[in-house]
C-alpha cells in the first residue's frame, strides 16, 4: 500500500509537468497548524508539514492551476473516561499520523504585480502511517495501537476546500477538508466519526 502511495504521487508529477512546461510551474514548502474535530467527540490540535506546487494552465496574471501537493498531518480526538480511582475525568487523546495527497485545481486573481487571492478544490487521500489512544491516570498509564487493534482503517479520503492570499514567493493558507469514509472500525462505526479539519499554513516556493 505505501508503494502504492508514493507511486501515485510520482505519476501525478510526472503527467502534470510536461503539460505545463511553457509556464512558470512553482515548487515549496508548507506547514502549519491542524486542528481536527470527529462527530461525538473534542477537537485535536496537530501539525501538517510536507511539499506543494503549482502549474498554471495559461500565462496570464489571472489564472487557472493544478496543485499536487504531499505532505504528513497529525490529526485526532480527544474524549474523557472517568477514572473510579479519584473519581474525575481525564483525556484519552487519540493522534494519527497520515500521509496525505490532496489533487486539487485552483484560480489566483492577481493584485498588484507581486500579489494575488487564490482558491482551491479538490480531493484528497490519506494513509495513516502511526496511529496511538492513549490516556494518563494516577499510577498507570495506557495506550494502544490504533491500527493494529483495528479501531480505524488506515486508508482514508474526502474533500479539500482552500484559500489564500500570496505576495511574491510566500502564501498564507486556510483549508478545510472532510473525510468522506467511515475511518473507524468494529464499536466504533457506531458513532461513525467522519473527520474534518482546518488548517492554517504558510507556504513558500523556491521556484
Amino acid at each position: 500500500m505505501k508503494q502504492h502511495f508514493w507511486g501515485l504521487l510520482i505519476a501525478i508529477f510526472a503527467l502534470c509537468t510536461p503539460a505545463v512546461a511553457q509556464n512558470s510551474n512553482h515548487y515549496g514548502v508548507t506547514a502549519g497548524l491542524a486542528v481536527s474535530t470527529a462527530a461525538d467527540f473534542r477537537s485535536h490540535a496537530g501539525f501538517m508539514a510536507g511539499v506543494r506546487s503549482e502549474f498554471p494552465l495559461s500565462s496570464r496574471d489571472s489564472y487557472l492551476y493544478l496543485s499536487p501537493s504531499a505532505y504528513i498531518i497529525q490529526k485526532g480526538w480527544k474524549d474523557e473516561i472517568l477514572y473510579l480511582g479519584d473519581e474525575k475525568d481525564y483525556d484519552f487523546v487519540s493522534n494519527i499520523y497520515y500521509a496525505e495527497i490532496p489533487l486539487t485545481v485552483g484560480y489566483r486573481h492577481a493584485i498588484g504585480s507581486q500579489s494575488g487571492v487564490f482558491c482551491e478544490a479538490g480531493p484528497y487521500f490519506a494513509y495513516g502511517l502511526s496511529g496511538k489512544r492513549e490516556v494518563k491516570i494516577p499510577g498507570e498509564d495506557y495506550s494502544e495501537n490504533i491500527f493494529s487493534n483495528g479501531l480505524c482503517k488506515r486508508f482514508d479520503y474526502g474533500l479539500k476546500l482552500s484559500a489564500g492570499f500570496g505576495f511574491s514567493r510566500w502564501q498564507v493558507i486556510m483549508s478545510f477538508e472532510s473525510s468522506v469514509r467511515k475511518s473507524r472500525k468494529t464499536e466504533w462505526e457506531v458513532y461513525n466519526p467522519k473527520e474534518r479539519t482546518f488548517c492554517l499554513g504558510l507556504s513558500y516556493f523556491f521556484i
